[in-house]
């Protein structure tokens, strides 16, 4: 039997991602541009074009700017609302409209482009268009995506979708899309879809109707298993953490002598949905397989990359995961928040309440200065008790959230983006001294160094 306690709590992440995409000001320039939109299509009417699209995932994403060459004004339009009906435009005149994508820091993408042309409505067609052809379909998790030919009919505007059960709501997809996915379905039922041809005159065909399709969830392991995923060729595992609720920060810590210490001050509870972590940091094969160059080894871990190339990296193999099917399309790959990560390390729900990652003794777990200085392999010491390994010492991490001061108050699925820097966790080989090394430090930084890299989350 699938455990579906993990996987459920996922789905209801919605505070932590929304939490991270806060508009405040950054003092660190963030120039990642957001990733497009996607199933971008238009349905034609009389002089006007309804754009229809999906907004990305990114945690920054804030709204779409919509430009034409006929107008010199862009239009805006806000995160979720996805739809734009562009009115006052020329019957025949043919339109291509650019869809940019804008996060909070102002960084544009460059754009997805599709072309219509407004037709004006003849009153005495009552000819319906043809149907579609090549129905076809697939079933995820509580979604289906449906596949098709659209008709040649030069008059043809749009597909409509209707589903049992469902009731009355009606999908509309402009022509040329050729695709639908429609989501917030139920696992384990059962769907029937209608697919429907309009025209511009109003004119509807009959319809075709699908072979039945049942939504089902993937089959994700329990809390503290694993699940290995091979991406453009290298293999990367992932580990389940059970949500749960700890103390984040230390107070016997903070009052303590040492750089940055005072950090972990302000002790406060945290409860966080489930999510996987990365077994190991990202090594430097799985990076150069998702930013381009391929190659490299996958037991040395990347170092020497910023915060903002570790967002841009996450996001880049979320894009290309969700494009390979390794995911469902409602969890992605992000860096860790803070919070995800201290938990993580503390072991999660199984925590022995060690000093460090898995051990009271670093050396059990951590690689630090003692061991020649430098980068080793990743899984070479000792795993926590969730089985990750490396979270104190061998090399730095970055972490989502911007720096700054703890407060007091309890939180759930925290993430803070507004703060003057960003935060380096776990220690590195640089280092010999044993508090840099604990599961509750953490230091603020602006740059990079060759002794920071970073680990995957997925939620």
């Amino acid at each position: 039997m699938i455990s579906t306690f993990l996987f459920a709590t996922i789905l209801s992440v919605t505070a932590l991602t929304t939490s991270c995409s806060s508009s405040d000001d950054n003092d660190i320039a963030d120039t990642t541009l957001p990733a497009e939109v996607t199933f971008l299509s238009g349905v034609t009417g009389d002089s006007r074009i309804t754009l229809n699209w999906t907004d990305p995932t990114d945690n920054d994403f804030d709204s779409v700017e919509i430009s034409y060459p006929q107008e010199s004004t862009p239009i805006r339009i806000d995160k979720g609302v996805q739809t734009a009906d562009i009115t006052g435009l020329t019957n025949g005149t043919a339109y291509t409209f650019t869809v940019r994508t804008i996060d909070v820091t102002g960084n544009r993408s460059t754009g997805v482009t599709t072309s219509h042309t407004p037709i004006a409505a003849d009153p005495n067609d009552k000819t319906p268009p043809a149907e579609i052809s090549g129905l076809s379909g697939t079933a995820g998790n509580r979604q289906v995506t449906l596949r098709w030919t659209d008709p040649a009919d030069t008059d043809f505007t749009k597909v409509t979708i209707t589903y049992t059960p469902g009731g009355t709501a009606v999908v509309n997809v402009g022509k040329g899309a050729q695709t639908a996915v429609i989501t917030g379905l139920i696992n384990d039922t059962e769907y029937v879809f209608t697919l429907k041809t309009v025209d511009a005159s109003g004119n509807e065909s009959n319809g075709i109707t699908s072979e039945p399709f049942t939504p089902t969830a993937p089959d994700f392991p329990q809390s503290g298993e694993s699940k290995t995923f091979t991406l453009n060729g290298v293999p990367f595992t992932m580990i389940a953490v059970e949500g749960g609720t700890f103390t984040m920060g230390s107070n016997t810590e903070a009052a303590q002598s040492g750089e940055q210490r005072a950090n972990q001050t302000n002790e406060h509870q945290v409860t966080l949905s489930s999510y996987w972590i990365g077994e190991t940091e990202v090594t430097i094969a799985l990076w150069n397989a998702v930013m381009g160059s391929g190659g490299g080894s996958n037991q040395l871990p990347i170092a020497s990359i910023t915060r903002n190339q570790s967002v841009d990296f996450a996001s880049k193999l979320n894009k290309i995961a969700h494009e390979q099917g390794l995911i469902p399309d409602n969890i992605n790959f992000q860096i860790p928040t803070e919070a995800q990560w201290e938990f993580a390390a503390k072991g999660g729900n199984k925590s022995k309440g060690y000093t460090y990652s898995g051990s009271n003794t670093l050396s059990q777990v951590g690689w630090t200065s003692s061991d020649g200085g430098s980068v080793h392999a990743v899984k070479q010491k000792s795993p926590n008790e969730l089985g990750i390994y490396d979270m104190s010492g061998n090399v730095y991490e970055w972490v989502y959230d911007m720096a700054a001061a703890y407060t007091k108050e309890s939180k759930t699925n925290p993430c803070n983006t507004s703060g003057n820097g960003y935060i380096k966790r776990g220690g590195s080989f640089y280092y010999n001294d044993a508090y840099r090394f604990t599961s509750t430090y953490r230091y603020f930084y602006t740059s990079t160094d060759y002794t920071i890299g970073t680990r995957l989350c997925l939620y």
